[in-house]
């Protein structure tokens, strides 16, 4: 994945566009160091959909749940009965990215 600031996403935003439509690339727009928004391919998008709709509707609220209590950094990575929601913790997740900026 490719991370470009909201500001040069501003300046490149038809090449970022084509980057991810015709490149398959994933990009990541940070702000202040954090990651905002993405760019990626439809087909990503479209994946995300469909898994959405697989997933069991009572399972995905308390998986986006532990996702944003992660991202919070309020959640330990570690699956125990406290944290696990009735959904098993993945400690392979990587808590932190750092951004690339490109120059």
């Amino acid at each position: 994945m490719t991370h470009y600031t909201a500001s040069e996403a501003r300046k490149l935003y038809a090449e970022l566009i084509n980057e991810a439509a015709y490149g398959g690339q994933r990009i990541v727009l940070t702000r202040h160091g954090k990651n905002i928004a993405a760019i990626v391919p439809i087909s990503d998008l479209e994946m995300l959909h469909d898994l959405e709709q697989i997933l069991n509707v009572t399972t995905l609220p308390a998986l986006k749940r532990q996702f944003e209590q992660r991202q919070a950094g309020i959640l330990d990575r570690s699956p125990t009965p406290e944290n696990s929601d009735g959904v098993t913790s993945s400690s392979n997740l990587s808590s932190t990215v750092t951004p690339r900026v490109r120059a």
